[in-house]
């Protein structure tokens, strides 16, 4: 996250870029923010749930310049459980259940966006089933409507893979959800 922020930096000098990390997790990753200062400021950051989630995962409280607090808005820097057995999806559920809670909490018309490694391969797993669920920060997957279905090797769905495990993209496990607000 440091060496993106300092690229960014060498890339637009006129602009200041700053980041935030989360604490490092038993596997050594992290989450964070790279963020254009000039454009909106970290008001928050701190790590949620921690402990009881297998990566870190950080949410930031951000503001538009020249607002002030009206479009205040939220995001979560997430990296989910991996794998594909049934042990594995039911701990990313509970970590989408547990993460949506949080933001939730956050009230009715908050601001919020999920962003990060999702790790699922379908629309239909249940941790997807529980982002978008109902609830006062109902999220939305922000590629749109031709989102539903399994994408796991699937060319239909090859505008929305991310992932590639050395051959060529094949899953979609980078996501971004966004509440309507």
């Amino acid at each position: 996250i440091g060496k993106l922020e300092s690229i960014l930096d060498s890339l637009y000098p006129s602009t200041d870029y700053a980041s935030v990390v989360s604490s490092v997790d038993g596997g050594g990753d992290s989450t964070g923010f790279v963020f254009d200062t000039s454009t909106v400021s970290l008001l928050e950051s701190i790590e949620v749930l921690p402990g009881s989630i297998t990566h870190k995962v950080l949410r930031g409280k951000f503001r538009p310049e020249s607002t002030v607090g009206e479009s205040d808005f939220y995001v979560y820097s997430i990296h989910l459980k991996s794998g594909s057995s049934g042990q594995d999806k039911t701990d990313r559920a509970n970590e989408a259940f547990a993460l949506r809670a949080d933001a939730d909490g956050l009230g009715e018309g908050a601001h919020v966006l999920f962003v990060g490694d999702f790790n699922m391969q379908s629309s239909s797993e249940l941790a997807y089933v529980n982002l978008v669920s109902a609830g006062s920060a109902h999220l939305r997957d922000l590629a749109g409507v031709d989102t539903d279905g399994d994408w796991l090797d699937n060319p239909d769905f090859i505008h929305l893979h991310s992932q590639d495990p050395g051959a060529a993209m094949d899953d979609r496990f980078d996501i971004m959800f966004g509440t309507d607000e």
